[in-house]
């Protein structure tokens, strides 16, 4: 599963559980406990994919021709 994809599960989850809130059928201190891990394993994947661009960019930036004055 690429980040995207997990990124999507997870906020999908993260919007399931905020309907349940919004319907009533959890209490908010339910909701906050449930929706923690998921912020946590979002903002890791948000990270990580930031990181992994950056990486990306500075091995092609490696590679690039440099103008010459």
């Amino acid at each position: 599963m690429t980040f995207t994809e997990e990124l999507g599960v997870l906020h999908r989850s993260l919007m399931y559980e905020y309907v349940a809130y919004k319907k009533g059928d959890i209490t908010q201190e339910e909701y906050l406990i449930r929706v923690k891990p998921l912020d946590i394993e979002i903002a890791k994947l948000e990270m990580a994919t930031l990181q992994g661009n950056l990486v990306l960019q500075e091995s092609f930036l490696q590679h690039a021709l440099k103008l010459k004055h």
